[in-house]
């Protein structure tokens, strides 16, 4: 059994397969966030980092990268890989989770950066963190993403049911169900679910859509079945809670989300999950459908949704 903070507690191997299994988020997304951002470019919070993957990217525009994460072990990891300095930045390393503010001073942050974790967080205990620890004029960014669309359908089809089944396969597995369909609720939601609370942040967030169509959500794939969906609505409330009456949406294409798969790369991109790992042969029925219905010797073209929350400190 897993505890939902220890989700990703894992070897390097793991984070090889992670690194090698997830977008690869193209520069023109770090572009986007840092020319939204007003503020100075001195201290950046790479809150749940992990072992650091996107923290060399971050130093190349800030002076320095604190590098935090929940496990001490990815901590220790990210040191190891990263050391004391990095293309232009220093890096800082810290154990906590994401709602601790032990050790950061008030106003000392310009820019916090949260790629696919803030899932993990309690909304309100952590946004009083992030607000306090922000200067007035720094930037809350976040990014989340889902399971890649294919363009052929039925392999859509198949694909997806393999990463809802692998939902199922993570709460069998949880120690605390509850707050481990918490977690994966405000994922697949593509955090609606999260609130940015106007106490802390200057009204006109911008909650941005990329490449899951015209409406921002048409196309974009859940990651639970149907029926977690609703049972996540009974318990904490409609995916798109978090959503407020100031927030802007926009949606749009960008380039360096997509790419071209045959079934060793769909098998990359599972085995970056913590499912894979927890129930190995649960997704065999899906990996042979997928084989019977591949195209044979052709490549298959695919694309990431992605999701970027962008909000202004006070």
């Amino acid at each position: 059994m897993v505890d939902t903070d220890k989700s990703y507690a894992r070897d390097d191997a793991f984070w090889d397969k992670y690194i090698k299994g997830r977008p690869k988020i193209p520069q023109v997304f770090f572009e986007r966030i840092t020319n939204s951002h007003g503020g100075q470019f001195g201290v950046v919070h790479d809150v749940g980092a992990g072992v650091g993957i996107h923290s060399p990217r971050l130093a190349r525009y800030f002076q320095n990268v604190i590098v935090s994460d929940v496990v001490a072990k990815n901590v220790q990891l990210a040191e190891e890989q990263l050391g004391d300095g990095g293309e232009g930045g220093e890096y800082t390393y810290r154990e906590a989770r994401m709602e601790d503010a032990s050790g950061l001073e008030e106003g000392s942050v310009d820019f916090i950066f949260a790629s696919f974790a803030m899932h993990f967080a309690h909304f309100d205990e952590a946004f009083a963190v992030f607000g306090k620890q922000l200067k007035p004029g720094g930037t809350f960014a976040a990014l989340s993403s889902s399971t890649a669309i294919l363009s052929d359908a039925a392999l859509n089809d198949v694909w997806h049911r393999t990463w809802e089944a692998g939902s199922k396969t993570i709460l069998e597995h949880s120690t605390d169900r509850r707050d481990r369909l918490r977690t994966l609720g405000n994922s697949s939601s593509g955090y609606d679910t999260m609130p940015l609370p106007e106490t802390w942040f200057r009204p006109g967030a911008l909650r941005i859509s990329l490449n899951a169509g015209p409406d921002g959500a048409k196309r974009w794939p859940p990651i639970i079945p149907a029926e977690l969906q609703k049972e996540y609505e009974v318990e904490f409330g409609p995916f798109s809670a978090g959503i407020g009456p100031n927030d802007l949406l926009i949606v749009g294409e960008e380039a360096g989300w997509s790419f071209t798969a045959d079934m060793k790369t769909l098998r990359e991109q599972a085995a970056s999950m913590p499912w894979s790992s927890l129930e190995p042969d649960a997704q065999d029925p899906y990996w042979k459908e997928l084989e019977a219905i591949w195209p044979k010797d052709k490549m298959v073209e695919g694309i990431f949704p992605a999701r970027i929350i962008l909000a202004t400190r006070k």
